[in-house]
């Protein structure tokens, strides 16, 4: 659906849980995402009651960003409600995009509650525009948690704010619209199952919100999902937000892309025959046909994923384009399966793509916003039902804490069961030892009356 230029999809799985508690509205100019908490009933109409508050802006042209944050209030209210009939904690994270506009101007609004994510995604970058309200956050922002080590900190599912919690208060931020930037939001499922350097590689794929959007939901689920994961794409095509406009004390973030690199990648993802007239059409071909050609020397450029090093020169990392011929007998693509053994290629191993033109990306640093601050006092603590944290405690005790993390989910499955049986193992030999025991004695009791 459209509405201002902007249009988006959304797409959600149950993963392993036994019920789905995300909920999803995809209704330009709302796309949100809530992460319901509280148990399965109580979860879910929390987070369907937080998408319903946004419902009322869909279809319209007019919305202002205090009426899109003011929906946040309306949702509080609702949450309270649905604990009041279940007569218990209920809670749910929010986090999304308002398509708003200011003064006449168009943005996006960003915002969030809770440790859901709204992703930028614009040139090759992906950027996180939220900040995650949850302990291992803290706790990476106070330099005692690596990002890596927090992954697997038993606190992982802690959130310390969450519509539901009794507190007030939302992080907001205003996003230029661009048509070369797609802003994805998505539940903790997502980012506990698929990496975001995988995120990326699956949305440089392009297409349309809902097929982007649903690529992601089977990629997590395919990795093991334990979490429900919802995503929801959206993205704009105009008017766009003038350069330098007014944010009249409205928190703005841009983060690293420039503009010019965000129009040189929306002008890439146009359809070739909109970018240069089509060529004459040779013998026996169809009117409006161009003949099939390799790209020149000057449109090879190598690509790297955030934080990789540099290729060097016996290494050329590049791509062949959907429809282009395959590559001959000296271009070997080769690709490693996460949890293979780290092996740089070889001589004859050349890895390598052909990008249409497109800047190489380059490392983006986190994003940052100055409502991001401390914890508020007023923040709560509410805790997701974790049964990934049961398992995690029993792997630890039969494998050291630096080597357990390490192990693929079959291994530590396997390691888990054999422990399992060990312990049956050791009980059923006390016991049969016990009853031996016991029998003994009763015999012996008996000879010595007989004897007597």
């Amino acid at each position: 659906m459209t509405s201002l230029g902007v249009r988006g999809a959304g797409a959600t799985a149950t993963g392993r849980r036994r019920a789905n508690e995300d909920s999803l509205l995809a209704e330009a100019p709302a796309f949100i995402v809530a992460d319901g908490m509280g148990g399965h009933a109580a979860g879910a109409e929390a987070s369907l009651a937080v998408v319903e508050a946004f419902r009322p802006l869909a279809g319209r042209d007019d919305v202002e960003p205090a009426e899109a944050a003011a929906c946040v209030e309306r949702a509080r209210e609702a949450v309270s409600r649905v604990a009041a009939v279940h007569g218990a904690q209920s809670g749910s994270t929010v986090t999304g995009a308002v398509g708003v506009t200011l003064a006449g101007v168009p943005w996006w609004l960003v915002l969030n509650v809770g440790d859901s994510r709204v992703y930028s995604y614009g040139a090759g970058v992906l950027e996180q525009i939220t900040r995650d309200h949850s302990r291992v956050q803290e706790l990476v922002d106070a330099g005692h948690l690596s990002p890596e080590e927090a992954e697997r900190h038993p606190e992982r599912n802690v959130v310390t704010r969450a519509i539901g919690d009794g507190g007030t208060g939302v992080d907001v931020w205003l996003v230029p619209r661009r048509r070369g930037r797609a802003l994805v939001a998505v539940s903790d499922g997502l980012v506990k199952a698929v990496s975001d350097a995988r995120i990326g590689q699956l949305l440089a794929l392009g297409g349309e919100p809902g097929a982007l959007a649903q690529g992601l939901v089977d990629a997590a689920v395919a990795a093991g999902a334990r979490d429900n994961v919802t995503v929801v794409v959206a993205g704009s095509d105009a008017p766009e937000t003038p350069a330098g406009a007014e944010t009249y004390g409205w928190p703005l973030w841009t983060g690293a892309v420039t503009d010019d690199a965000l129009a040189a990648a929306a002008a890439a993802s146009k359809p070739e025959a909109a970018q240069a007239p089509a060529a004459p059409a040779g013998p026996g071909e169809p009117p409006g046909t161009e003949p099939e050609s390799e790209p020149d020397d000057a449109t090879v450029v190598s690509a790297r994923l955030r934080g990789e090093p540099e290729p060097d020169d016996a290494t050329v990392v590049s791509a062949r384009l959907r429809g282009e011929p395959e590559p001959d007998d000296a271009t070997v693509v080769s690709a490693r399966l996460r949890g293979e053994p780290d092996m740089e290629p070889d001589d004859a191993t050349v890895v390598s793509a052909r990008l249409r033109g497109e800047p190489v990306p380059t490392a983006a640093p986190p994003a940052s916003s100055a409502s991001a601050a401390a914890p508020q006092p007023h923040v709560a603590i509410l805790e997701r039902e974790a049964p990934e944290r049961i398992t995690a405690e029993l792997v630890h005790v039969v494998a050291p804490l630096s080597v357990a993390p390490l192990l693929e989910p079959s291994e530590r499955e396997r390691r888990v069961r054999a422990k399992a049986r060990r312990a049956r193992a050791t009980w059923v030999g006390v016991i049969a030892g016990t009853l031996l025991a016991m029998a003994g004695l009763a015999a012996l009791e008996v000879w010595l009356i007989s004897a007597l």
